[in-house]
């Protein structure tokens, strides 16, 4: 079965700043708040393309890349999954664990959110491509040469592949090893039969050797994909922080929006004020009201962290002046506002804006009588 292969002319720009098309290539120059979008109504029998490949210029970890999709049966409803890309651009995807990929396909596109840092995105191709042996080598090496950018909670564990991921390098190493040395000493001790002698491996030191050449060949592959992504992280770090003022270095650290947010909420209350910090949304994690407690100090003090409930609610009007409600700064700000409207009307709350911010907002409640 062929695949079907799309050019980057194949793909409309339909949000972005600046861009177009140079020769068969779609092109974003710069991005829309940044976003960009690149459209291609080309319909596609899901079932006989399980998997995805998608050449674009080479990407950086100050963006991330998606695929997403429409499918005929649900079509107001987007599904996506992220880009993985090697050295060169080069991005494969096994679609066929996705549960939204199924029947036909009538729309897909290519998402680019973040920051550019001044280089062009490219899209090049994109092939839907049939089963294949090969195919699937590429998606697990593409996941296993994955990088991402250490954050918080790499402090406990970095994965090092993605969620997502097939299947983890660790994994296949330790089963390397073990099928190795079966295989190994079978051989072994077929050939010492052969011979007529005892099998005995302390006294036959060069199988020690052998062991030992299987054992470190595979830490070295373990070990070689965990040095190139430290090496990538360390020029991240240079990029990041380098010549910057301490400021400039936490505005540009994974929670920056955050540290602004907590700055401009010193200057907006008194010195030695209390106040609560409650947070909304699913991918809202505990680090980050952490962090902006942090950010706080020392000049305010957040003694009461929780999810934006009833209870936490109630609370927090009772014994604190100031509610700091956070967000994800991905969302829009006014659909994060409106969830909070809603939430506080629900509860009978009505609220006075002190400060609002793409990360959050600061208010006062005060009771309403039913």
């Amino acid at each position: 079965m062929a695949p079907v292969s799309l050019s980057g002319t194949s793909f409309k720009p339909v949000v972005f700043g600046e861009g177009g098309y140079e020769g068969n290539s779609a092109v974003l120059k710069q991005l829309s708040n940044g976003q960009g979008v690149l459209v291609s109504v080309q319909q596609v029998d899901s079932s006989r393309y399980p998997f995805l490949h998608v050449d674009t210029s080479e990407p950086h970890p100050g963006i991330k890349v998606f695929f997403i999709w429409r499918t005929a049966k649900n079509p107001k409803h987007l599904h996506y999954a992220q880009l993985y890309g090697n050295e060169g651009g080069s991005h494969y995807i096994d679609l066929s664990h996705y549960a939204n990929w199924k029947g036909k396909i009538v729309e897909s596109s290519i998402g680019v959110f973040g920051d550019l840092r001044g280089s062009p995105f490219i899209l090049n191709k994109v092939e839907y491509l049939p089963y294949s042996p090969s195919t699937l080598l590429r998606v697990i090496w593409g996941e296993w040469t994955a990088f991402s950018t250490w954050d918080q909670s790499s402090i406990n564990v970095y994965r090092g592949i993605p969620k997502q991921a097939l299947v983890s390098p660790v994994i296949i190493g330790s089963l390397w090893i073990v099928a190795s040395i079966a295989l190994y000493l079978l051989a072994y001790k077929l050939c010492v039969r052969r011979l007529g002698a005892r099998l005995t491996l302390g006294k036959f030191p060069p199988t020690y050797l052998n062991l030992a050449i299987i054992v470190g060949t595979t830490w070295l592959l373990l070990h070689g994909l965990w040095l190139e992504k430290f090496l990538q992280q360390r020029k991240e770090t240079v990029l990041a922080f380098a010549g910057k003022t301490i400021n400039e270095r936490k505005l540009s650290d994974w929670d920056g929006e955050y540290f602004a947010l907590a700055s401009k909420v010193k200057e907006a209350i008194p010195e030695e004020e209390k106040l609560a910090i409650l947070f909304m949304g699913e991918d809202m994690k505990e680090p980050v009201p952490q962090r902006v407690r942090y950010h706080l100090l020392p000049e305010i003090r957040a003694s009461f962290i929780r999810h934006l409930e009833k209870g936490s609610l109630h609370r927090s009007a009772k014994d604190y002046n100031y509610i700091l409600v956070l967000w994800s700064p991905t969302n829009e700000p006014a659909k994060s506002m409106e969830t909070l409207r809603n939430h506080l009307a629900k509860h009978h709350w009505k609220k006075t804006d002190v400060l609002n911010d793409p990360a959050g907002a600061l208010i006062t409640l005060e009771k309403l009588k039913k």
